[in-house]
């Protein structure tokens, strides 16, 4: 693949977006899918949820009060 244009001006062909970074845009992108889930997770709400949650809360007022 060749830059529109370009004449033998000795760099390296161009390539579009992504290609050149393709695994470490994967990777980051796996790793934003695992955050999402792990958000979806806790807003659905489950008992383990609700327990951070309320561990949370009262952490908080500790402070609040100290």
């Amino acid at each position: 693949m060749t830059r529109a244009g370009a004449a033998d001006d000795g760099l390296p062909p161009s390539t579009h977006g992504y290609i050149s970074d393709k695994d470490k845009y994967l990777k980051r992108m796996k790793r934003i899918e695992g955050q999402a889930r792990g958000i979806s997770t806790a807003a659905a709400g489950g008992p383990e949820s609700d327990a951070k949650l309320a561990e949370a809360s009262e952490a908080i007022a500790r402070l609040v009060r100290s």
